[in-house]
């Protein structure tokens, strides 16, 4: 447990290695509980590294006692190990295990060799003795020089009132004003402490113990800022880092009951806080604290409960560190799982000398990986630029401009354009130059180029500066615009002049067709002359024509439906165009908008005349069609119902039925009330109709009076013709 405190006094390895060795041999009844117990509370007992047999060849405890120094040198280290061994398995012991007087002149070697006063002598001698009285009364008045000292005493002792009223008054300075132990290499002291005097110091309201008792109360609350307890240990000479520090690693180490929980939101804040005490700034307590650090980030990864809408510490941590070493950089870089999420942390600014040591410090790949993401990202003017490159080739003994060569990679296609636009590289001499080996030997100069090429054509992409725009001029003229080949730039073209989406494209290439976007066109650059426009325009036209020329048309269209274009497109030339398409296609709706630009005010009114003069015979046309449908169909029904017992309830289901045009509703009333009265002006007698019959007729007569289809007068007209059956029954 603590055994590395005491390394220097005690030989801790030989000390458990003595103590497993007399448990193993032991023949106590209780030895395994025993021995667990030993695991769990003994200061120093753990499992030995390497068992006594095979370290030394030495069997059992009495060889041991005789016969170590034929094995190594035995100092007062070795003594007290081999002391307080046999003074804490003093219950377990056989009597087989030591043979004569192998024991009793051990005892007599300790006595001559270490002092009086020596604490762990007395310590053995206490344990040997099952707790003299003299001895208590030593170890409790003994003049401890430092917290080990004191907690070894401890271990020792009865963990009562008397004990601790003796020493928390020593306590509070050698962990107050006198303390020399540092909490980042001692916390498992304090964890010791807090485990076994917690309760004593709850709710204590005396003052004379203040630093110890918000010491061993520090895994119980967050001792955050403003708070007495921060307050008191900053005063007890305590940093704000020792204190965040020892509070998180007391929740690790500390066993007691009602402790923070590690998962609640005060322990995130109280992890957020450490982290950021030791990673903010130069870093300067990394070296010892680092690795809890680390611990830290991994445990706090996902939080359990929601911190500030943040899931987890790395995400809380983004938004309030800024990485300002060597040393954090490398531990974030380490831990952290979704560096692109928090790419802020890992950019590299080699003109700040401090960071070129990351060069030594991360591997090759993590350097280049995140050089390129700061090149692309950060806003560096041309001399700035110019130093990074330099420091960069001095670091790794190559040129930046190499990895064009070498390698495909998302964001040297950021950095190539930048550089370009900065005249770092010239990407027109640089295509010069690729042409003019294409010329000697096609398939070499492929090879050589094919990461370069898709650089220079990514600064290409878009036509957004002169020399763009002069290296599609060249290609064309040279090899033409294709979409095989190392240099393809059809797709390019076309997605500049917005003809074309990538992502429609990527759709349609893979079923083997194209997707245009003409009415999206723009060839307008502002730095371009009317001639490099036309010549521009012509490029593409000529394309299109060849090998889309199902597509020529609407490529016209598009082009002259941007008025914009008239700047390099003479309006009289492309009033001469449109006239054009108006004869081949004049049915198009895409002619609509372009009859705005290019018919005068006479010529479009006239045609909007026409064109209502077209609509309304259509209208009328159409309307003709639906009312000799309905009238058909009332034809067809009437022929089906008539003579029938269910002549009217027909024609009453007839209108009564849903339509979704008012206007076939109208016709459709019109019509029935038309038949009946053309029905009852042919009568010169009476109908006799059945009493449901007649009431069928009753309703159709009322419904289409309601919506004003018959007048009144004709109502009655029609109901004085009617006779219901049972009335001419009773007559007779």
């Amino acid at each position: 447990m603590l055994g590395k405190f005491y390394e220097n006094v005690v030989d801790v390895e030989l000390y458990c290695q003595m103590v497993d060795l007399i448990y193993r041999l032991s023949e106590h009844t209780n030895k395994e509980q025993l021995y667990r117990w030993m695991e769990n509370s003994a200061l120093f007992f753990r499992k030995p590294n390497q068992e006594m047999e095979d370290a030394y060849g030495l069997r059992y405890p009495g060889e041991v006692l005789e016969r170590l120094d034929e094995k190594e040198t035995v100092t007062e280290r070795q003594l007290r190990a081999l002391g307080l061994a046999l003074a804490e398995t003093k219950k377990v012991q056989n009597d087989g295990m030591f043979i004569g007087k192998q024991q009793p002149s051990f005892w007599k070697r300790m006595k001559r060799t270490l002092k009086k006063n020596d604490l762990f002598w007395l310590g053995i001698q206490y344990l040997a003795e099952d707790g003299s009285r003299e001895l208590y009364e030593k170890l409790l008045d003994f003049p401890v020089q430092s917290v080990e000292e004191q907690i070894f005493i401890l271990s020792l002792l009865p963990d009562d009132h008397v004990v601790w009223e003796k020493v928390k008054g020593t306590l509070n300075l050698l962990l107050g004003k006198e303390r020399k132990c540092s909490v980042y290499t001692h916390s498992e002291l304090y964890a010791w402490l807090v485990t076994r005097y917690h309760e004593r110091v709850k709710g204590y309201q005396k003052k004379d113990i203040m630093v110890l008792k918000y010491l061993l109360r520090l895994p119980f609350s967050y001792a955050r800022e403003g708070s007495a307890a921060r307050r008191e240990l900053l005063k007890a000479g305590y940093t704000v880092q020792e204190i965040m520090y020892l509070s998180m690693s007391l929740l690790y180490q500390a066993r007691a009951v009602n402790m923070l929980k590690k998962d609640g939101l005060t322990a995130e804040r109280m992890a957020v806080e450490t982290c950021m005490l030791f990673l903010e700034g130069n870093g300067e307590h990394l070296d010892v604290a680092g690795d809890f650090c680390r611990q830290l980030l991994d445990d706090y990864r996902y939080f359990h409960v929601r911190l500030e809408d943040t899931t987890g510490i790395f995400d809380r941590l983004y938004e309030l560190l800024k990485v300002e070493n060597v040393q954090t950089y490398q531990l974030l870089l380490s831990c952290d799982r979704n560096e692109e999420r928090h790419s802020r942390w890992f950019r590299i600014d080699l003109t700040d000398p401090k960071w070129q040591e990351l060069y030594f410090r991360i591997d090759e790949n993590s350097f280049r990986r995140w050089v390129f993401e700061t090149l692309s990202l950060e806003q560096y003017g041309k001399e700035k630029m110019e130093q990074y490159l330099s420091i960069y080739q001095e670091l790794t003994g190559e040129s930046f401009l190499n990895h064009f060569w070498n390698k495909k990679n998302y964001n040297l296609n950021y950095i190539f354009v930048k550089l370009a636009e900065m005249e770092i590289l010239c990407p027109l001499s640089l295509l010069k130059e690729y042409l003019s080996e294409c010329r000697s030997n096609q398939e070499q100069t492929d090879q050589k180029w094919e990461n370069m090429t898709d650089y220079l054509k990514t600064y290409m992409k878009g036509l957004q500066t002169p020399k763009a725009v002069e290296m599609l001029f060249l290609t064309a003229e040279e090899i033409g615009i294709s979409d095989q080949g190392l240099f393809a730039v059809e797709d390019l073209l076309l997605e500049s002049v917005g003809m074309e989406d990538s992502c429609k494209r990527s759709y349609y290439s893979y079923y083997g067709s194209s997707s245009f976007a003409f009415s999206r066109i723009d060839l307008i650059r502002p730095f371009l002359s009317m001639e490099e426009h036309r010549k521009l325009f012509y490029i593409i036209e000529r394309h299109i024509f060849v090998n889309y020329p199902d597509k020529y048309l609407s490529f016209l269209i598009g082009v002259l439906s941007k008025e914009d274009h008239l700047l390099w497109f003479p309006r009289e030339e492309a009033r001469e165009v449109f006239l054009a398409l108006t004869e081949t296609a004049c049915r198009r709706k895409q002619l609509e908008n372009l009859r705005k630009i290019y018919l005068t005010e006479e010529e479009l009114e006239e045609f909007n005349l026409k064109k209502q003069e077209r609509e309304h015979r259509h209208l009328l046309l159409e309307q003709k069609r639906k009312t000799d449908a309905i009238r058909r169909d009332f034809t067809r029904q009437v022929a089906e119902i008539r003579n029938t017992e269910s002549h009217f309830s027909g024609l009453y289901d007839y209108v009564q039925k849903h339509c979704y045009e008012s206007d076939e509703k109208k016709e459709k009333r019109y019509i029935t009330s038309r038949y009946l009265c053309s029905l009852f002006q042919k009568r010169n007698v009476s109908m006799i109709l059945e009493r449901e019959e007649a009431g069928s007729l009753c309703e159709l007569l009322k419904f289409l009076f309601m919506k004003e289809e018959l007048t009144f007068a004709e109502v009655k007209w029609i109901l004085g013709f009617v006779e219901v059956m049972e009335n001419q029954k009773e007559a007779a």
